[in-house]
């Protein structure tokens, strides 16, 4: 056999291993793994809502892009649910790994484990505000919300925002990088906190009228900026 011919046969072969690790069979069986998950008309955060599913539930995947899965819903409307939420039936025969919660490790990528943190958190807009609550999906306020997201990579941070203002190195808001926390209130009092999520904008717990959402970080609806805090060192 030919250089020429095992070039073909390698690149026949990455391309196989691509497509089918990309791609899930039509018709899969999945289940919900959480409470008021979003179903939403693409596969982005900014798509539209267009129902909630609870754990439990089973839904048609049709195919997997990226984080999303691609689903067909009762009246064959096409839809999308966030990866970190479904689990296929049957994993092994559509070529899927469940990917593993996400430890820092030396050898994680600071860069990239404050993308992945950042990406975690948007598949969560649009869910209430519950005073006192630490579920990403039932409700949660300001710090339950952060302590959440930082408990799902590894982290244990203060459950109060004006104690979470003790956990990890203070930053300057010129110096801000996805991930970390910055903190809000009156008269340098702490009494709000939300995680930064770059380009001058901050994902937050904000009200019970709003739930979860993205404002800017000196938006007139916030309270004053006081501080910033790093947990990624």
């Amino acid at each position: 056999m030919n250089n020429k011919m095992y070039l073909k046969i390698f690149l026949l072969t990455v391309v196989f291993s691509l497509f089918s690790s990309t791609y899930v069979l039509a018709n899969t069986e999945g289940i919900v793994t959480g409470d008021r998950v979003n179903v939403r008309s693409g596969p982005s955060t900014s798509s539209t809502i267009l129902d909630k599913y609870n754990t439990g539930y089973k839904i048609a995947i049709v195919s997997k892009e990226g984080d999303w899965y691609k689903i067909t819903l009762a009246n064959n409307q096409t839809a999308f649910i966030f990866g970190e939420f479904v689990k296929p039936a049957d994993t092994t025969a559509v070529g899927i790994t469940e990917t593993p919660k996400i430890e820092p490790t030396e050898n994680t990528s600071s860069t990239a484990l404050r993308a992945e943190l950042v990406t975690y958190a948007k598949q969560f807009i649009g869910n209430p505000y519950r005073y006192g609550g630490t579920s990403l999906t039932n409700g949660a306020d300001c710090s339950g919300f952060t302590q959440s997201i930082y408990k799902n990579f590894g982290y244990s941070i203060n459950r109060s925002s004006y104690t979470q203002y003790n956990n990890g190195q203070a930053v300057k808001s010129s110096e801000l990088l996805p991930g970390d926390l910055v903190f809000f209130g009156y008269s340098g009092s702490i009494s709000h906190v939300g995680i930064y999520i770059g380009d001058g904008q901050i994902i937050h717990a904000s009200t019970s009228s709003t739930g979860i959402i993205i404002s800017g970080l000196y938006d007139k609806g916030n309270k004053p900026y006081i501080g910033s805090r790093r947990i990624i060192s």
